[in-house]
């Protein structure tokens, strides 16, 4: 039987008319495949409401959290009452709700009772409710229009290790508990909306995936249950050829899986790191499509041609970064390790990006700090790293800017084209980095702007011509 897996992100649910709008994209789709699963996310803003709600209970500040939560709930209850359901349904539904706010006070009133050992599974609970919050909306917005559907807590049945805050999924744990869960579901021709963003370890603890943690489910779900197609809604185009501040940025129509991944890996753009790997696996193509202009096609990414690929640039991304200046009487083997363990101490996650130069008198490193961590993560991590690496001489924040195609380090020309792109411009480095098809360059922010126009100009330029010539 064909199947799709949509998943919805947080803007797309963040008004009742947000919510009709799924609710026709998912009865089309029911027209067109035969068996449906809907993956959301948590309404937009409300994963970070209920992270502050942790903060409060951790000082007992009992006034604070209460107040949040009672905002929260006055939240989703206006966007119920202007759902078209009907009297029962909206009793049905607001009992669920109520019965999620009140779990959630009692993990809250608890939290400063816990075994500190305890604390960061219950963390993971209350980060993950507000997935659960916005399932039951979806699910109750379905059955009104005739579509049998139940909401599902992901924890059921998405296995991880217990990596609290950024945990991976385990695929074929995960498959064996769809089979038992969610399959006898879709047979019975049943759509179940999902949780995003969540699992459980194998004692049974919630954990969750990290920010934009629940396009990783969608593909891990589609993964399990064999999915012909999974399709991420959101409310941008695509993915774009450059960030949006840049001039003439525009989708792009396809994407190999190996490109998409140094794209989410090496760039600041809506899609979570870990997506790709199950939808590789599986060979299932992923379509990013915007959810206010349902008819256009999006990006499509999919696997590359069998034949070899000629060289060609995609897109250029950016990611923030600190440049740490270490004295020469550091070896790097032994700093970068400890760089590491920061990082990971203050964002419960490794670098993605990470460079270096050793040379006679200083070595200089770069640190990476996608988006995804939040607005004030650079400054955050430069923090840390003042109080806590004495050896470090100098922190300066810039930006890695990367060129992401296909073969372009193998290719000299490409290489020369995007150096004289960025001629008159000072770069404090460059890499070409072994594991990725990828150019990385080093700027100051106030270059970053006009390095990237450049080198987005030299991308279009391309696209009519011979990038190997």
């Amino acid at each position: 039987m064909s199947k799709l897996v949509a998943k919805f992100g947080g803007l797309s649910l963040s008004s009742a008319q947000a919510l009709s709008q799924i609710a026709q994209i998912i009865l089309t789709a029911h027209t067109e495949w035969e068996q449906v699963v809907v993956v959301v996310s948590a309404i937009e803003g409300v994963t970070d409401q209920l992270i502050e709600t942790i903060h409060d209970a951790e000082i007992s500040d009992k006034r604070a959290y209460r107040r949040k939560v009672a905002h929260i709930r006055t939240r989703h209850l206006a966007i119920m009452e202007e759902l078209p359901l009907l009297k029962t349904e909206y009793s049905t539904l607001q009992s669920e709700l109520d019965r999620l706010f009140n779990e959630l006070i009692a993990l809250l009133e608890g939290f400063g009772k816990l075994d500190t050992a305890l604390q960061p599974a219950k963390r993971e609970a209350i980060r993950a409710l507000g997935e659960r919050l916005s399932a039951r909306l979806v699910a109750a917005l379905l059955r009104h229009h005739q579509i049998r559907s139940v909401a599902m807590d992901a924890n059921h049945f998405i296995r991880t290790n217990n990596q609290f805050m950024n945990a991976t999924i385990n695929l074929n744990a995960t498959q064996q508990l769809v089979e038992e869960n969610l399959s006898p579901l879709l047979e019975r021709n049943i759509t179940p909306v999902i949780t995003g963003f969540m699992g459980a370890d194998e004692h049974g603890n919630i954990t969750t995936l990290g920010r934009i943690g629940t396009d990783y489910t969608a593909t891990a779900i589609a993964y399990a249950v064999q999915a012909d197609q999974v399709t991420l809604w959101l409310d941008t185009p695509g993915i774009l050829s450059a960030p949006q501040s840049v001039p003439h940025a525009q989708p792009i129509q396809e994407l190999s899986y190996g490109e998409a991944s140094d794209l989410a890996l090496l760039g600041n753009h809506p899609l979570h790191p870990k997506t790709i790997l199950p939808a590789r696996l599986a060979n299932i193509p992923l379509h990013i499509q915007n959810i206010h202009l349902p008819h256009l096609i999006g990006t499509i990414v999919q696997p590359s041609n069998a034949e070899p690929t000629p060289a060609r640039m995609r897109a250029v991304v950016e990611m923030s970064a600190i440049e740490i200046l270490i004295p020469n009487t550091q070896h790097l083997v032994e700093v970068i390790p400890q760089i590491g363990s920061l990082f990971f101490a203050t964002f419960q996650v490794l670098p993605s990006v990470l460079m270096s130069l050793q040379g006679s008198f200083r070595s200089k490193i770069y640190v990476g700090v996608p988006a995804t961590l939040g607005l004030s993560a650079t400054e955050q991590l430069t923090d840390v790293l003042e109080k806590r690496m004495t050896d470090a001489k100098e922190l300066t924040r810039v930006s890695v800017l990367t060129l992401i195609g296909a073969n372009v380090q193998q290719c000299v020309p490409c290489l020369k084209k995007a150096l004289h792109a960025l001629e008159g411009l000072p770069l404090r480095f460059i890499n070409t980095n072994s594991s990725h098809d990828s150019l990385s360059v080093v700027v100051a922010p106030q270059d970053r702007h006009e390095a990237l126009t450049r080198l987005h100009a030299l991308l279009n330029a391309e696209i009519t011509t011979d990038f190997n010539q």
